[in-house]
């Protein structure tokens, strides 16, 4: 899935890990008091490797309505902080470009979720094999959020429509993750949101 039309498929989700937006956070004020000789290269390409590995070692936080702040858990936002810190150190010191090749700021840079778009392909035929299962787009994506909250992050960079991730590893992951989504799709099945709206994943 590329350019617009992963951009698409994210904005029309009901569905975020609320640590992306608390990384953004933390690495906007990070950067904004970072002074310019420090030599933080903030190029599109570094700044989308420092969030990706951040977010790889975070606890995911997917909620299926709109999440509080991160940063108001005292014991999320020292995660928070330390993975950010660890994060800008290491790209910092192995940054993908050679030096003074920082990317140009127009270059479309993705940040992409592995497991959330290998449980979008793999849960249609969890819900077709299951009888009784709710096809909505609520209840998928209660399954999926239900699922990553299990199972551990991987985030990466797209930059020219190519990933460093491979085919077989796609696989993989989705041969992972069909049990966290076998496991979804029965408990969600049985208490759907769209008619017990205070059900909590």
């Amino acid at each position: 899935m590329r350019g617009t039309s992963r951009a698409l498929f994210v904005s029309t989700m009901k569905l975020t890990n609320a640590m992306e937006s608390g990384v953004k956070r933390l690495l906007d004020r990070v950067r904004s008091a970072s002074p310019a000789e420090e030599g933080t290269c903030w190029c599109p390409l570094c700044r989308a490797d420092i969030m990706a590995l951040a977010l790889s070692t975070l606890p995911p936080r997917y909620a299926t309505r709109r999440p509080g702040h991160v940063e108001d858990d005292a014991r999320l936002a020292e995660s928070l902080s330390a993975a950010v810190s660890r994060s800008v150190s290491h790209v910092g010191s192995f940054p993908k470009h050679p030096s003074g090749g920082a990317v140009a700021s127009e270059e479309l840079v993705w940040i992409v979720n592995f497991p959330l778009e290998e449980c979008f392909r793999a849960i249609e035929p969890l819900i077709r094999s299951r009888e009784g299962a709710c096809d909505c787009w609520q209840c998928r994506c209660d399954m999926v959020a239900f699922a990553l909250n299990r199972y551990p992050p991987r985030y990466g960079v797209e930059l020219g429509g190519r990933t460093h991730m491979r085919e077989s590893d796609r696989e993989q992951m989705r041969i992972e993750l069909v049990p966290f989504l076998e496991l979804a799709v029965g408990i969600v099945s049985k208490v759907p949101r769209h008619e017990l709206s205070t059900a909590t994943l």
